[in-house]
């Protein structure tokens, strides 16, 4: 039943097919419901088959009913911000008794960028004519007099399709309700936000997508939508694939072609002075943080402005969360010189959130007040200026009084300091309760929706910090035991084991297994035994040779047989003391002659070539395999025991059940394995950066990856990957041997493509190379747990 008297904002349901009712714990009919939510789920799924991390089924089929008095008042109050800003950034450069660049400094290079751009209008076109997308967020709050107001607590710009992708297909998958014959209206169309979009760009030019490491929400969205209804495909590129060509025909600042590595399938493509094959960018979005912008060259930067329709001053100015404080000290100023109306800046006094800025004498005049009362900094927070999607705010009244005050001295310095976060102070904005419907099942309750959420974050995290510490200080306990347990047994085995016969090595490794396990079921680690009719064997095969050398080697079957009993060989394989030889021959002491020859296989190359889009981490991890010849991912003809000695295996899934979902995930387009979340790839940010590179690659090494992994060409970088280092990042990450779940390991002993090796250690010589098992579990997109297995040669 409706009831035109109800005038807050609140959700409605549809009970018929004439009317609605607002939405209440009180009589809420769960069938009826759940024939909406599958009624609008349909709607969806036909607007897009790209809905990521789940967001179709998290869709509520009731919206929120507001009146046209509120929807005129977010109108005005959105109109008088985007009057105010452009008048703002057009003075940034000019107004020097404004001193815009003071009041709110920006990295000493993105200000380089914003002079050029200022220094060559010539060049772009003025801001209020190419602003690009900017959203302001907006919280709800209740007044003196009960009424409820928006107040616009920030404006993201960083990402430009961010959020419209789903509020049009939210409004047009409402159709399901037939609005009309119920007296309702959109509040907005979808074909508006859409069109809004499509105008942004010239869409008889290619378009470029570039995006780095935010995983992103609509812009896959958005490449699909382009497809259908423009009959193009936005191309999806990473910042490491542009390139910079000069180009005679044009001169001066202009003479650039700004362009990428070329797909396969491209149509005009360029090559290069060194030989790679680009094709041009005529137009671009950007999809990066600040901080993966000022990696850039300055000069692409300037030729990436020129081309770019979510403009450059909207992402380093309008998105900043120091603008809309510049916006409220600016308010009288702007009514002077009749840019806005004094009716305009009430709204905007009424509507922009309380921001203080760093270095103000109004930010000197808060911490005043701080010091005075305790409990003052309980109706503020600090927001970083440059973050988004509520990362990293800090609310006063979760903040020790004394860290709080130690935050605010060091925002009496306005200026951005490297590895230092710079907050605003905000006032938070008391929002009311609502009834809402959360999740698929459409539990009913009553919430004001962002800050309970964060606070059961803070309050969950809170609780895995404290749990986490007790953990700690338990396994540090027992690996104090287990160091003492490895001194001995290196001291006894390690420095003269190589004289042990090899029934009193394994028997001693045995025994090293029991006093582990037992340290280890200290800690509440248990793992199941081996059966006790069935004892662990080690193979060993002898083979004379005129060299007096030793092959040895461990069954693969019952190796295997072994992990799937017990957890001792994933554990004791997996340090770093391992005793298991390296096979990569290039470290044994052998004359060439007896070393084993590798074919190649030009046909693996003709048919896997995939030019691979990776994080930093990954070009370093391609590099090194590329400097030692190993392979990265295997040929599907290739069998466990084919494998060489680098590997990445994805545990407790079939290995033909991983070979068929690489395929498909090959084959789909765009095929971006390392930033595309349907590829369950893991990168360990950071690692390899501590060390020197160790020389460059021996072409013959390349040559071999580059045949067996279809890679025609492997990006350079400043410092590479190196394979010790791996083991100190996870170290200092607090990563290393933990509760594992339950699983096995499978391992091979390596051999080439064309058969079995006879890859030798010289006799009574230790190999100055060990094989180590990293293991790294991880969870994915809040999906279960999945166990991936790191083997390395460590050199």
């Amino acid at each position: 039943m409706r009831n035109p008297s109800f005038d807050p904002l609140h959700l409605i349901s549809f009970p018929d097919a004439v009317d609605y009712s607002p939405v209440s714990p009180e009589g809420l009919d769960v069938n009826l419901l759940g024939q909406n939510r599958h009624s609008y789920i349909s709607k969806l799924n036909n607007c897009s088959s790209s809905w990521p991390v789940g967001s179709v089924d998290a869709s509520c089929p009731c919206p929120v009913l507001t009146t046209q008095r509120y929807d005129d008042d977010l109108r005005n109050l959105h109109l008088a911000l985007k009057l105010a800003i452009e008048d703002i950034i057009k003075r940034w450069w000019t107004d020097e008794e404004a001193r815009f660049p003071l009041r709110m400094p920006l990295e000493p290079e993105e200000e380089d960028l914003l002079r050029w751009i200022d220094s060559n209008r010539d060049l772009l076109p003025p801001w209020n004519e190419r602003q690009g997308s900017w959203r302001p967020d907006f919280l709800v709050e209740k007044n003196e007099a009960g009424m409820e107001v928006f107040r616009i607590c920030e404006i993201n710009a960083r990402f430009c399709w961010n959020g419209y992708m789903h509020a049009a297909f939210g409004q047009d998958s409402l159709s399901a309700f037939n609005l009309g014959s119920r007296g309702l209206a959109h509040a907005v169309e979808g074909e508006t936000i859409l069109g809004g979009l499509l105008e942004l760009f010239d869409s008889k030019l290619p378009l470029h997508l570039v995006k780095g490491e935010e995983h992103g929400i609509d812009i896959a969205m958005f490449i699909e939508f382009a497809q259908k209804r423009l009959g193009i495909k936005p191309r999806l590129i990473t910042p490491d694939t542009l390139r910079l060509i000069t180009d005679p025909s044009r001169s001066g600042k202009r003479g650039y072609k700004l362009c990428c590595l070329a797909e396969a399938d491209a149509g005009e493509t360029i090559t290069t002075e060194s030989g790679e094959i680009v094709e041009e960018i005529h137009q671009i979005s950007l999809e990066l943080h600040q901080r993966e912008i000022n990696t850039l060259d300055p000069e692409m930067k300037r030729q990436i402005s020129l081309r770019c329709f979510n403009d450059m001053r909207t992402i380093l100015l309008a998105h900043d969360k120091r603008m809309l404080g510049l916006v409220l000290e600016e308010l009288k100023s702007l009514v002077f010189r009749n840019i806005i109306t004094p009716k305009q800046a009430e709204w905007l006094e009424r509507g922009l959130a309380h921001t203080t800025l760093p270095g103000s004498t109004a930010l000197d005049e808060f911490i005043k007040n701080c010091k005075v009362l305790d409990v003052f900094q309980n109706d503020y927070l600090l927001k970083p200026i440059r973050g988004g999607k509520g990362a990293g705010i800090l609310f006063g009244d979760e903040v020790d009084h004394s860290d709080w005050l130690a935050l605010l001295e060091s925002m009496r310095c306005p200026r951005l300091r490297p590895g230092t976060t710079l907050y605003v102070v905000q006032r938070k904005v008391h929002q009311p309760y609502y009834d809402v419907l959360l999740g698929s099942k459409a539990k009913s309750e009553r919430c004001h929706m962002v800050r309970e959420a964060q606070q059961a974050y803070r309050s969950r995290q809170q609780s895995q910090l404290s749990s986490l510490k007790a953990r700690v200080e338990q396994l540090e306990d027992v690996l104090g035991q287990l160091s003492q347990t490895m001194h001995a047994f290196d001291n006894q085995v390690i420095r003269d084991g190589s004289q042990w016969s090899q029934p009193q090595l394994f028997r001693t490794v045995q025994l090293l297994r029991d006093d582990i396990v037992a340290h280890f079921k200290r800690a509440d680690i248990h793992f199941q035994e081996f059966p006790q009719n069935k004892p662990s064997e080690l193979s060993q095969f002898v083979n004379e040779q005129p060299h007096a050398q030793v092959t040895s080697e461990i069954s693969t079957g019952r190796l295997q047989d072994h992990t799937s009993k017990s957890d001792f060989w994933r554990l004791f394989l997996g340090s770093s003391a391992g005793m298991i030889p390296s096979t990569n021959t290039q470290n044994l002491d052998n004359q060439s002659n007896d070393l084993v020859h590798i074919p190649m296989t030009p046909s693996i190359a003709e048919k896997h070539t995939i030019q691979y889009a990776t994080t930093p981490f990954t070009q370093r991890l391609f590099r090194a395999c590329a400097q030692s010849g190993h392979q990265f991912l295997s040929n599907p003809s290739y069998k466990d025991g084919d494998m060489w000695e680098f590997e990445l295996l994805l545990q407790r899934l079939p290995r033909a059940e991983i070979l068929d979902y690489f395929g498909r995930v090959i084959n789909m387009e765009p095929c971006q394995p390392i930033i595309d979340a349907r590829f369950p790839y893991i990168s360990f940010g950071g690692a390899g950066t501590h060390l020197l590179p160790s020389g460059d690659a021996v072409p013959d090494s390349f040559a071999l990856f580059r045949i067996t992994n279809g890679v025609s060409h492997v990006p350079a970088d400043e410092d590479w990957f190196d394979v010790h280092d791996i083991e100190r990042y996870l170290f200092n990450q607090g990563i290393g041997v933990g509760d594992f779940p339950s699983s096995h390991l499978t391992i091979s002993y390596p051999s080439s493509p064309g058969g079995p090796s006879n890859f030798r250690t010289p006799q009574g010589e230790l190999p100055g190379s060990m094989m180590m098992v990293i293991d790294e579990y991880r969870l994915i997109n809040s999906t279960p747990t999945l166990l991936f297995t790191i083997i390395l040669c460590v050199k």
